[in-house]
């Protein structure tokens, strides 16, 4: 789900900052969003279409955090876990909802 740019990009800001503007993180391929499916296939995938444009609030948690690579926010949104379900998927991902902010690939 795409999310304001600006949440990210305030993010690497900060990790910039907190790095004595030594290190940066760049935006993710797919800018600031939340993954709700990953390395996953809906039983039928058509049905994704059908949440196109639907506006969902969601609650993010700093800190942010990060495995070397990838750094995200933590993301609790019961719609989100709805639509899960309605895709046919376990409703809990493997890898928890999450705001992902950038990486340093």
């Amino acid at each position: 789900m795409d999310c304001d740019p600006e949440i990210g990009a305030y993010y690497r800001n900060l990790f910039w900052l907190h790095t004595n503007k030594c290190q940066s993180i760049q935006r993710a391929a797919w800018a600031s969003h939340i993954s709700i499916v990953r390395n996953e296939e809906p039983p039928d995938p058509t049905k994704w279409y059908e949440y196109d444009g639907e506006e969902i609030e969601f609650d993010y948690t700093p800190p942010v955090n990060n495995n070397e690579i990838f750094y995200w926010l933590p993301v609790t949104c019961e719609r989100l876990l709805d639509i899960r379900e309605e895709l046919g998927l376990p409703r809990q991902p493997a890898y928890g909802l999450h705001l992902t902010v950038g990486n340093n690939k």
